[in-house]
């Protein structure tokens, strides 16, 4: 009888205990693991391009304790390695829009702080006039804690724009200890195509683990000629007009000019915004965005006044930057 009395006693000793141990504990091991995951974060190495904001980068890891780092360094645009060819012609106002950095994110599966670690590259296409030959470029715009990256580099083409891309050719590359400016470039001969990029691959970490590549996220478009010379990409500054960008696949077949074509763009250009501020209609061409020689309309939103040789205009794209591009579409 007392051996059984002796027993509850001890097994309500021993609930009692783990009940303190539970509330005496438990916040001391919390506020451990709190200052442990503060000073590991303070304490992150982070390696980022300029131009890269640390919020940008927390918003696409979805990890905004990153921005408590105070070990951020930053790799100046001279320091970098110097893309080959021309990249994407820009004009007018899209001229000052910036394009994101961070075209991949490769991130550390795990909860843990310990466990995060990242990889982010940039993608951008380019041309060689001269050589006629087209450019994907890799470039890593963040690190941390990446040991190693082995991947296939590809370059695709498309006759349209947002159409579905198929593989002209892949190669392998890979960095070893990467570093933001690293940059891997695969090239092929240019023609009339949409032409964009994308990589796979596997990232090893620091701590021996890997992680997968993911596809690159909106990779950038360029669409060339026959001789490697990019499309512009332009927008009119007072209406907004964009240059059409066209297909890659369009056949000739010749539609005749309609005499008042250019009396008639003027009147709806003015009725809907007003006198031009950036031009005098004397100094523009109004331009078939999708030639007539390719059968395109004389309809006004096939049209746009671009600048005559001759004039100097900080705002509007010559006309000729266009006709020399489709002679040799």
């Amino acid at each position: 009888m007392r051996l059984k009395q002796l027993r509850k006693l001890l097994s309500v000793a021993l609930a009692i205990g783990v009940l303190l141990g539970a509330v005496i504990w438990h916040p001391v091991t919390s506020y451990a693991q709190k200052q442990s995951e503060e000073e590991f974060f303070e304490n992150l190495p982070i390696m980022i391009a300029e131009g890269v904001s640390l919020e940008e980068l927390a918003e696409k890891l979805n990890e905004p304790r990153i921005l408590k780092s105070k070990n951020v360094t930053i790799v100046k645009k001279d320091e970098m390695p110097k893309l080959a060819g021309t990249t994407k012609k820009v004009y007018g106002k899209k001229k000052d829009k910036q394009d994101s950095q961070i075209d991949v994110v490769v991130k550390s599966e795990g909860v843990e702080p310990q466990y995060l670690k990242w990889i982010t590259f940039d993608h951008h296409m380019s041309s060689d006039f001269g050589d006629g030959e087209v450019y994907s470029h890799l470039t890593v715009s963040s690190v941390s804690g990446a040991a190693a990256v082995r991947f296939n580099h590809m370059i695709k083409q498309s006759y349209y724009e947002n159409g579905s891309y198929s593989i002209y050719s892949s190669i392998a590359g890979s960095f070893t200890a990467p570093r933001v400016g690293d940059t891997h470039t695969h090239r092929a001969p240019a023609d009339t195509y949409w032409w964009s990029g994308d990589i796979s691959g596997t990232v090893t970490w620091s701590d021996g683990k890997t992680s997968s590549i993911n596809p690159i996220n909106g990779p950038e478009k360029i669409l060339t000629n026959s001789v490697g010379d990019i499309y512009p990409d332009y927008e009119d500054p007072q209406s907004y007009i964009e240059l059409i960008k066209p297909p890659a696949n369009l056949v000739k077949k010749k539609r005749e000019r309609e005499p008042k074509y250019r009396d008639k763009f003027i009147e709806y250009y003015e009725k809907y915004w007003g006198k031009p501020q950036y031009f005098k209609w004397e100094e523009v061409e109004i331009h078939h965005m999708i030639p007539l020689e390719y059968y395109g309309t004389n309809d006004v939103d096939n049209l746009i006044p671009l600048l005559k040789s001759g004039y100097y205009n900080d705002y509007i794209m010559y006309h000729k930057e266009v006709t020399d591009w489709w002679r040799y579409y």
